[in-house]
């Protein structure tokens, strides 16, 4: 059906959204639950499939920067980490100060 039509099923755009608490569920208030989204599995599937072949195509024309390490198959946070742990000493050696951010996006979903 999608492949002949263009279409997905109206079905797959639904989802149930639920709430996880980070913490004892007896103690937990609104700021302590976690948004989740529950999915047709058919879909998650689907949706695997061609998100698969989107970052397949994407690798093999190195339309991603290598500095690129999030969501990325073999790449994990290791080498970026030791990158910036390696610069900070860097600029301590050379009596340089240095600048960073740090970006956590609460509830985000």
């Amino acid at each position: 059906m999608i492949w002949e039509t263009g279409q997905i099923p109206l079905w797959w755009k639904m989802k149930w959204l639920c709430s996880k608490a980070k913490i004892d569920p007896a103690l937990a208030t609104l700021d302590d639950l976690r948004p989740i989204f529950l999915l047709e599995t058919t879909r998650k599937v689907w949706m695997g499939i061609i998100v698969g072949r989107i970052l397949a195509v994407w690798e093999s024309d190195n339309a991603l920067a290598e500095g690129q390490y999030g969501f990325r198959n073999n790449r994990g946070c290791e080498t970026p980490t030791l990158q910036v742990l390696y610069d900070l000493e860097e600029a301590e050696d050379a009596g340089m100060e240095a600048h960073g951010s740090s970006l956590d996006i609460k509830r985000g979903i």
